[in-house]
């Protein structure tokens, strides 16, 4: 692979790992409770969790990319298919759940005529 194809993933990676979030959170978190030499285990799990996160995308990305351009058109075209399902179940869940249709319907009080 060329630099060129590593420069994206790694970009990406570099932002992911520092952007804070809520691990940065729950790491200070556990170093004011339990001490800094403790918390190092989790600062080292979530490092080595995006590294092992980084290695494995660019590499299938990748792969995949070389071996079929369709394919890779269909990855993507399924992975917006999921999201936009994914948008459409929050938003009706919302919806339902605003009406008083659905779970907790009962807790809501109804108009007395």
């Amino acid at each position: 692979m060329s630099f060129d194809t590593w420069t994206v993933p790694a970009l990406f990676w570099l932002v992911f790992v520092t952007m804070p979030r809520r691990n940065a959170v729950i790491r200070i978190n556990n170093g004011m409770t339990h001490g800094f030499r403790r918390v190092l285990v989790g600062v080292l799990t979530t490092l080595t969790q995006a590294s092992l996160f980084l290695m494995q995308s660019a590499l299938s990305v990748t792969a995949l990319i070389a071996v079929s351009q369709l394919a890779f058109t269909m990855a993507k075209l399924t992975g917006a298919a999921f999201l936009f399902y994914l948008g459409v179940r929050r938003i009706s869940g919302l919806c339902f759940t605003l009406y008083g249709v659905g779970i907790g319907a009962e807790s809501i009080p109804q108009r007395v005529k």
